[in-house]
C-alpha cells in the first residue's frame, strides 16, 4: 500500500494524473486499474467488509496524532498495523482474483524457500507499478 500510495501522488502532483482528486488516484493505485468502477469493486467497502485500513497522507505529524487520536475514538480501536501483514487463506484468493494473479505466474514468481505471500505481494505492487507507466 506504500508504495502504491507514493507512486499515486507522484503522479497526482505530475500533469499525467489519472484522476482529478488524490484520494481517487490513490484508489486507483491501489487497486491496479486505472478504471474508478472497478477499483471501487476490488477494494471498497461492502456489506461484507469485516475490517478496514485508514491511510491518510499529510505531512504535519501533529495533523497525524489528531488522525490517529480522533479515529481511535469514533471506532473504540487502537492501531494496528499487523492487520495489514496478515494473510488469511481469504486474503490471499481475494488478492490473486482482485489482481489476476494466474498459477503460472505466481509459480514463476516464487522464489526458493518463499512463502508464497511474498509472491503474490510483489506481483500486486507490479500490477500497481505498471498504472504509473501505461497511461
Amino acid at each position: 500500500m506504500l508504495l502504491a500510495t507514493f507512486n499515486a501522488v507522484k503522479s497526482y502532483e505530475s500533469k499525467r494524473r489519472i484522476s482529478r482528486s488524490l484520494g481517487m488516484e490513490i484508489l486507483l493505485f491501489i487497486s491496479g486499474t486505472r478504471q474508478i468502477s472497478e477499483a471501487v469493486k476490488r477494494v471498497g467497502i461492502t456489506s461484507e467488509t469485516t475490517r478496514t485500513a485508514v491511510l491518510s497522507v499529510l505531512s504535519v505529524d501533529a495533523e497525524q496524532s489528531k488522525l490517529a487520536n480522533f479515529l481511535g475514538e469514533i471506532f473504540n480501536a487502537n492501531d494496528d498495523d499487523s492487520l495489514l501483514d496478515m494473510w488469511t487463506s481469504l486474503r490471499r484468493s481475494t488478492v490473486i482474483r482482485t489482481f489476476g494473479i494466474g498459477d503460472k505466474e505466481l509459480k514463476a514468481a516464487l522464489r526458493d524457500d518463499e512463502m508464497p505471500e511474498k509472491a503474490i505481494e510483489r506481483l500486486a505492487i507490479e500490477r500497481s507499478a505498471m498504472l504509473s507507466i501505461a497511461k
